[in-house]
């Protein structure tokens, strides 16, 4: 499962249409982001060694780019002043999590802040 996580994760940083997208860089992320952790739910049971590993692998990749912490950065400003704003509270929840999650991934946190 890692050589995938990995394979795909690449896909996303080095795509140059993501790459001038700071907002479609990081929503293709947390889509992936979701559908492993989807797969991993219901194909083994969230058993923790796959959970492990896919933590590992998104660590491994996302921080492989420099851009990945400004991007993430930037997109979580933009939820902030435009689209968190016509959603409910469950959705602003959700979106925050989905960002926390990535955040979690990230060795350059400081860019973040």
């Amino acid at each position: 499962m890692n050589p995938y996580i990995m394979e795909e994760g690449r896909k996303i940083l080095k795509n140059e249409d993501n790459l001038s997208s700071p907002i479609k860089f990081t929503e293709k992320l947390l889509k992936f982001k979701d559908e492993i952790d989807d797969l991993i739910a219901k194909s083994f049971s969230n058993d923790m060694k796959f959970q492990k590993a896919r933590d590992q692998s998104f660590l491994n990749f996302m921080n492989e780019s420099d851009k990945t912490p400004h991007f993430i950065a930037l997109y979580t400003n933009f939820e902030f002043i435009r689209g968190l704003k016509q959603v409910s509270e469950d959705q602003v929840e959700k979106r925050l999590s989905a960002i926390v999650r990535l955040f979690c991934c990230l060795h350059g946190r400081d860019t973040f802040l």
